[in-house]
């Protein structure tokens, strides 16, 4: 008798513990994707402050280029290459969004890591970009000098405000945003795990 209340205990504590397992497995999972979430979001609002300063001096950069009484041709070239950066900085990071709002945790995890890894390729594609359009500023800023151009303070307050722009867009993608896609990849990669074994 004794052994078959042993055998009954036993079973029942087996039972609790695959029970216990199976809810510690579901609270860790549910962890993990809150914080993909978290993260996914911070992602998010950082793309939403950098596209505010573009944002702000675009009417700017335009106005300039219409109401210009003394128009010369360096001019009109150096302030349609700021604005085509501005425009390329605005697609970019509108575009990154998207791709941001399209990670939904409650979506198959190979979907979202497909997300994620899109938005970090297309992120250092647009980083590339802003760096050549940057150099090629550069070069006009040179050349207008070298010209002796009339606009020169417009030139020079123009290229800094976007070279800090876009350092600023560029320093602060590379570490934090990447250390943020770091962590999400390997939440991600966690719940896949986690989700296989069921």
């Amino acid at each position: 008798m004794e052994l078959e209340e042993l055998k009954v205990s036993w079973t029942e504590l087996d039972d609790k513990l695959k029970k216990s397992e199976a809810l510690n497995e579901v609270i860790v999972l549910e962890m993990m994707k809150n914080k993909a979430q978290v993260s996914v979001s911070k992602l998010i609002n950082m793309e939403y402050m950098v596209l505010l300063a573009p944002i702000i001096m675009f009417p700017r950069s335009v106005s300039k280029l219409i109401n210009s009484p003394d128009v010369h041709l360096l001019d009109v070239v150096m302030r349609s290459v700021i604005l085509v950066t501005f425009i390329i900085i605005i697609i970019c990071i509108i575009y990154n969004i998207i791709l941001l709002k399209r990670v939904d945790i409650s979506k198959k995890i190979s979907v979202n890591i497909y997300n994620i890894n899109k938005y970090n390729i297309t992120r250092k594609r647009g980083g590339i970009i802003i760096t050549v359009m940057l150099f090629i500023m550069l070069v006009l800023f040179l050349w207008i000098v070298a010209l002796g151009g009339s606009l020169i303070a417009f030139i020079i307050v123009g290229s800094f405000v976007i070279s800090i722009i876009a350092f600023i867009y560029w320093a602060s993608k590379r570490s934090i945003h990447q250390k943020t896609i770091d962590s999400i990849i390997e939440s991600f990669n966690e719940i896949k795990d986690l989700e296989d074994k069921d």
